[in-house]
């Protein structure tokens, strides 16, 4: 009788441990975390700008983590890039737009946009009109409520070939599953194309958590210095501010449950010990 009360105490101390690290490795898993699981391109005109992934690949590679932000690139003819061209570029003050719209993972309380350009001046790969991209977000991916034009800094120069980051930061928390980015192209430098023909990508995110994470906003003013860092920070344009979501609060941590089931540990390792005495 003892050698199975000594059994069983020891298989309830090896349970509650168990459940113990499974419990806290399920709360620092990155629960919160949301990440990109599809893309889509939509140009506003059919045929006016047009995608094209290069090296044989498709545009999965804009949300497989691979950036490209610290190798030597040397071609745009890369599995990775992805490049939108603009069949109207040889057509001065016409100026193209599409749009890429991200699915997320999960509903999201969003609080910025990442974009990884891959810019090739002599190429005609250029960046944005005005530096301005348009940020939507929606629930459903069709019913999108814009969130603002984003500015950020930033210039495609002649002799780079360089895949450069730009965080845009949307200055307040938007709730969704689906954000719109919508690119306009710009004048180029060229006579003969007097509009940028291409853009390029090599990454498309989102800085989010779950909706109801308790995600906050700095509380701290913006620096008026250029950042040195290689992502740049947006300044939103002045658009009508649209409805915004609001926060909700953290939900409990799991301190509770972990101090159970270390109080339930203790419990069993005590009855070994009596038993063992016994």
């Amino acid at each position: 009788m003892k050698k199975l009360l000594v059994l069983f105490v020891s298989l309830s101390l090896v349970f509650s441990l168990f459940a113990l690290i499974s419990f806290t490795a399920g709360a620092e898993d990155g629960d919160g975390e949301v990440s990109v699981i599809g893309v889509t391109f939509v140009s506003a005109t059919e045929n006016e700008c047009k995608e094209v992934p290069r090296g044989g690949s498709d545009n999965s590679v804009l949300f497989d983590g691979v950036t490209f932000l610290d190798e030597t690139l040397t071609t745009f003819d890369k599995a990775g890039i992805v490049l939108t061209q603009n069949t109207r570029c040889t057509e001065a003050e016409v100026y193209p737009q599409y749009s890429y719209i991200l699915e997320l993972s999960d509903d999201a309380d969003i609080t910025a946009v990442r974009v990884v350009t891959f810019e090739y001046y002599m190429a005609m790969i250029g960046l944005p009109k005005d530096n301005s991209i348009a940020v939507e977000y929606s629930s459903d991916g069709s019913d999108f409520i814009f969130a603002g034009d984003y500015v950020f800094e930033g210039e495609a120069v002649n002799g780079e070939i360089a895949a450069n980051e730009y965080i845009i930061d949307l200055g307040k928390i938007v709730t969704g599953k689906y954000i719109r980015l919508t690119f306009t192209y710009g004048d180029s430098p060229f006579a003969e194309k007097p509009v940028w023909e291409w853009h390029g990508f090599t990454e498309l995110g989102v800085e989010a958590e779950k909706t109801g994470q308790g995600i906050e906003l700095s509380s701290e003013e913006p620096s008026d210095e250029p950042s040195s860092e290689p992502a740049e920070t947006s300044v939103p344009a002045e658009t009508s501010d649209p409805e915004e979501s609001s926060q909700t609060p953290a939900p409990p941590t799991g301190d509770v449950g972990l101090v159970g089931l270390a109080a339930l540990a203790g419990i069993a390792l005590a009855g070994m010990v009596f038993a063992k005495r016994k």
